[in-house]
């Protein structure tokens, strides 16, 4: 129910300004991690967050969450498997999503945000 309310809030945000857009807009990739992974070598995880983080750092919107948070999000995506890496329409609607570590997901990932 709290994430109908959000995104309708969210909604017509949107549709009343557009210089509000970027502020209110979802993110384009979610990641949903245990980002004390970051700095694991060799880790598949660990892989998976720089993917994101690169894709960050070209001017994606990006938004990282622990498993733990009490983000909306991971309800309303039906986060339940880590890591998840979603790639979002600017609705908000999940284009891809991947889930877990194994080579061909990072693969997939890497595919989706290079």
């Amino acid at each position: 129910m709290l994430a109908v309310a959000f995104a309708l809030i969210g909604y017509k945000a949107l549709s009343s300004s557009h210089q509000q857009t970027s502020s209110v807009s979802p993110p384009r990739v979610l990641l949903v991690a245990n980002m004390s992974e970051t700095d694991s070598p060799g880790d598949a995880c660990a892989e998976i967050i720089h993917l994101v983080q690169a894709a960050r750092e070209r001017g994606v919107a990006v938004q990282e969450l622990n498993p733990d948070s009490k983000s909306a999000l991971i309800a309303r995506y039906h986060v339940l498997t880590i890591p998840t890496v979603l790639i979002l329409d600017p609705n908000g609607k999940v284009v891809s999503r991947f889930e877990g570590e194994s080579p061909e997901t990072v693969a997939r990932i890497r595919s989706q945000l290079e």
